[in-house]
């Protein structure tokens, strides 16, 4: 996640499905895996800011983005950390590095955060890695690797991970993904959330299920097609 794709459509979404998990009771922390900007356009799908139907789902958020993204025309993400929006969830903000030394730096800082949440939330720029981008080398900060997500996952934390869609047909994609899942974890409950341009893969633990499965009641009510749920 960078500062430049604060406040697009995708951030909206995401802040409403995490404080509706969070409202739950659950702990949740929110790893930004945040890197630097990386000079391009990416971020620029905000035009949803300008059209008062948006507003409907989630209005103080709505009103909050708006008022920053808009108005005053910073985009940051320590302005959502601090805005009092995301109740019972913490931050790890730290930013992430190519270099393996510095990943591994990362990742125990974040195993140490995580001991103190139910629900951990990876938000790696384009998801969970490909076999041409290796841990280490050019652009590997910009996706979370399986060793990383295991070691998460046998702490005993349920995951939320989120997943660009890779070019591949996107129901295919999505089931290829689930099955990874499922092997690699060894758990046979993995739900997505999808939207239009990603996805999200949630893997609980079944102390939080119940839990996770009240907060996915109440995001399919309120975004409906918005957030497919599966």
């Amino acid at each position: 996640m960078k500062d430049q794709y604060f406040g697009d459509v995708g951030d909206y979404r995401k802040f409403s499905i995490l404080r509706t998990f969070s409202k739950r009771n659950l702990k949740v922390l929110v790893c930004w895996m945040y890197t630097l900007p990386d000079g391009t356009s990416d971020g620029r799908f905000i035009g949803y800011l300008s059209k008062p139907e948006w507003r409907s789902y989630e209005p103080d958020i709505f009103d909050f983005l708006h008022n920053a993204v808009l108005k005053e025309k910073v985009r940051k993400l320590s302005l959502i950390e601090k805005s009092g929006l995301l109740t019972n969830v913490s931050f790890f903000s730290n930013v992430l590095q190519g270099k393996i030394t510095d990943r591994r730096t990362f990742f125990t800082a974040l195993q140490k955060e995580a001991k103190k949440a139910d629900l951990v939330f990876l938000d790696p720029d384009n998801g969970i890695e490909v076999p041409s981008v290796k841990t280490g080398k050019k652009n590997s900060d910009r996706y979370i690797y399986w060793d990383e997500i295991e070691k998460l996952f046998y702490l005993g934390k349920s995951l939320l991970v989120y997943q660009h869609f890779g070019r591949q047909e996107r129901n295919a994609f999505i089931q290829e993904m689930v099955l990874q899942v499922k092997k690699r974890l060894k758990t046979s409950e993995v739900i997505t959330l999808r939207t239009k341009n990603s996805f999200y893969l949630l893997i609980p633990h079944q102390k939080h299920l119940s839990k996770l499965k009240q907060g996915l009641s109440a995001i399919s009510k309120l975004w409906k097609e918005h957030i497919l749920i599966q």
